[in-house]
């Protein structure tokens, strides 16, 4: 595929004289601290977030487009294309992109503020640079470039979700009140394109009462996430200390798969050291939480209404393939299920755990809820579904993934093919959606950037020209095509 001098130059010359406002515009949103909040009404995922997707439509309002907002749930900017007025009232198909307004919470590690972009160095920095406010900026100037260019002949709609880093609920209420887009583009993975991710099935358990050994006990953050660390305070008449796990030798700081032990006037204060990572790659990372549970157990510091549930926690311990439970599976396509305990915490007399298993599609999710189901009620413990759907796949020769693919590589000179993922995007809950851009995974990242969900998330404002580029590029191209 090949563009014209002519089509970039005009590309390039919109870019630079709106740069500006787009990052202001950005920084605008970016300070709004959309963390999903209590329900409100017109606010379903909070007040804040309701804050972003109405700056979300402000902005679209001052570039001259109607908008909508979805009753707080997904909002958006209409282009209207060239083929409505011959359509005599008849719904069109229609292009769409989509990214979301809400962020996770910011966590601890920060050197910057999260809530207000940083610029250093070529990179903007703050939470919602890379996931996923960027490409609410983004998708909304690629569309007035079309709409001050000469339009499409399809609609198009931008859209702007609100509950993606939850339980995405947004995309069901919109899908009842309208019809599926023809082609979706999720701008929030990288290019030149993601066309399928695993299932997804994350689950909280809970035990039954408990009065033992355990005074508290705390691991992990966040559901998604290998936690690093985790800790509990325990009673017991035994000396302790020198149980204590030095991983590595001695140093001032303790490494990976440490187990500190200390007295305390409340009990044994028991800390594992373990190595965070994404729940979609555990393998990079060593469950800190698995280490404390296993430590408890080798040990035989349980009490006696305690054990029933730590054999449950020992079998999703055994390692990051579920093959404690017998879920293990794997396809040419997805590769490996995962399962990974994400977060642990005694609240009252019980314990609350939460699960993320990432599975291929040789699995679904109904046949590992009733395995999990089943060995928790053993166990004594009630499972409750927080997000549960299938793995999906757009075949690589459909003809909309390739015309995406082929801009991305004539834009960035390359000769790639597009990547199923572990991770979940709104791309899952279209009919037909992919993941595009709008990261550039080649491009070498500061030590004082962080990745997204994390410290010092960012974003390079070179990445951000670019981006934008190729999603004028690859709609204009989409248009093209006879979609229905």
């Amino acid at each position: 595929m090949v563009f014209s001098k002519d089509k970039l130059a005009s590309i390039d010359k919109y870019i630079e004289a709106n740069f500006p406002q787009m990052l202001e515009d950005l920084r605008s949103l970016i300070e709004i601290e959309s963390v999903q909040g209590q329900a409100a009404p017109g606010a379903p995922y909070g007040v804040e977030v309701r804050r972003a997707l109405d700056r979300a439509l402000e902005i679209a309002q001052g570039m001259g487009f109607a908008a909508c907002d979805g009753d707080g749930h997904v909002g958006y900017a209409c282009l209207p294309g060239k083929d409505r007025a011959a359509a005599d009232g008849e719904e069109l198909p229609y292009l769409a992109t989509i990214a979301h307004v809400d962020v996770v919470p910011a966590g601890d590690g920060w050197h910057f503020p999260p809530f207000k972009m940083t610029e250093k160095d070529g990179w903007l920095i703050g939470r919602g640079t890379d996931d996923d406010k960027n490409a609410v900026v983004i998708t909304l100037y690629a569309a007035k470039y079309l709409k001050e260019h000469g339009g499409l002949k399809h609609d198009l709609r931008v859209l702007f979700g609100c509950n993606e880093e939850n339980a995405m609920q947004d995309i069901p209420y919109y899908l009842s009140h309208n019809a599926e887009p023809a082609f979706c583009l999720v701008p929030d993975v990288f290019y030149p394109a993601s066309n399928g991710e695993k299932g997804i099935y994350a689950v909280t358990v809970t035990s039954g009462e408990t009065d033992g050994a355990i005074v508290s006990l705390d691991g992990g953050t966040v559901s998604n996430a290998v936690p690093g660390t985790a800790q509990a305070v325990i009673k017991s008449d035994r000396d302790l200390s020198g149980l204590a796990v030095c991983a590595g030798g001695e140093s001032d700081e303790p490494s990976c798969g440490s187990i500190l032990v200390a007295k305390g006037e409340d009990g044994w204060h028991i800390k594992a050291v373990g190595k965070g990572a994404h729940a979609s790659a555990p393998a990079k990372g060593v469950n800190a939480i698995g280490l404390l549970v296993n430590w408890l157990i080798d040990n035989e510091l349980l009490g006696e209404s305690e054990r029933a549930f730590f054999g449950f926690l020992k079998k999703l311990y055994a390692g990051f393939d579920g093959s404690g439970f017998g879920l293990a599976c794997k396809d040419e396509i997805f590769g490996e299920l995962t399962a990974v305990g994400g977060t642990l915490h005694k609240v009252g007399g019980k314990f609350e755990l939460t699960i993320d298993c990432r599975f291929p599609g040789s699995a679904s999710w109904e046949e590992i809820h009733k395995v999990v189901t089943a060995s928790a009620e053993e166990a004594g413990a009630s499972v409750a579904i927080n997000k549960a759907s299938d793995s999906y796949f757009i075949p690589t020769d459909d003809v909309r993934l390739k015309t995406c693919v082929e801009v991305s590589n004539a834009v960035l000179g390359r000769e790639e093919e597009p990547e199923v993922i572990s991770g979940t995007t709104f791309a899952r809950m279209f009919k037909n959606a992919i993941g595009f851009g709008l990261d550039d995974m080649t491009e070498d990242m500061p030590a004082f950037v962080g990745m997204l969900h994390g410290p010092d998330e960012g974003f390079s404002l070179n990445q951000f020209k670019v981006a934008l580029k190729i999603m004028i590029l690859a709609l204009e191209e989409l248009d093209k095509l006879d979609l229905k």
